[in-house]
């Protein structure tokens, strides 16, 4: 059984994908054509191979922490323009877990039925 309402939690993305590919600040998701003063597109990787440390990193304990977190990303990745999107994505991120919470029962069960769940 299906507690999630894949429509909904599809719409949130949905709603999310259009104002990311659509913000000016975002810039073109991808480039449309080649850049004549590129002589190659590949970048070597400074790390190629994942640590214990990668691991180790904490997670984001709530909307909030992911939404400062990255906004810090976004400016230390040298995109400080994105970093006005992560309200944006922390409210999507809020939505999406509420839709993932369990509902409160609507009602206490009897004591005297057994209930097999």
């Amino acid at each position: 059984m299906n507690s999630i309402d894949e429509n909904r939690a599809g719409q949130v993305g949905a709603r999310l994908f259009d104002a990311l590919t659509a913000c000016p600040a975002a810039g073109a998701p991808f480039p449309t054509q080649a850049d004549p003063g590129v002589s190659s597109y590949y970048v070597k990787r400074p790390q190629t191979v994942m640590t214990r440390a990668d691991f180790d990193a904490p997670s984001c304990l709530d909307a909030d922490d992911f939404e400062r977190r990255l906004g810090a990303y976004w400016r230390q990745a040298g995109r400080p323009e994105l970093s006005a999107l992560a309200p944006l994505v922390a409210a999507a991120a809020r939505e999406l877990k509420a839709l993932h919470e369990p509902a409160a029962p609507a009602a206490q069960l009897s004591p005297y039925v057994y209930a097999m769940f």
